[in-house]
């Protein structure tokens, strides 16, 4: 992104009035039972009305695919993935990670 004199919102992302740009990506391999729940997640999202700006991707197992998305100009990325943690069945975790900060992982 090009720096600008215009008055940017609070986080100094976007130009204000500027919708920001979100990539919701699920992540796995639906062959693969369990591992499809990223797949799963964007698939049942896309069935909702998203903000404006929002942009839902199947990467499936196409890491290079998302590895270029990445690369467009959003200003956040949400990646949905399954992963063994040790933790028993139907417990989920979400790690959160910031640019310049530490990550947080939540669990429920």
């Amino acid at each position: 992104m090009k720096p600008s004199s215009r008055p940017t919102d609070p986080e100094g992302i976007r130009p204000a009035g500027e919708t920001p740009r979100i990539l919701i990506a699920g992540i796995g391999n639906i062959f693969l039972g369990d591992d499809g729940f990223g797949v799963a997640v964007v698939e049942q999202l896309g069935r909702f009305a998203l903000p404006h700006g929002t942009v839902l991707m199947d990467a499936g197992i196409r890491s290079l695919d998302l590895t270029y998305a990445l690369l467009g100009d959003y200003d956040a990325a949400i990646l949905i993935d399954a992963m063994q943690r040790g933790y028993a069945p139907a417990r989920s975790a979400c790690s959160i990670r910031r640019p310049k900060s530490r990550s947080k992982t939540m669990t429920r």
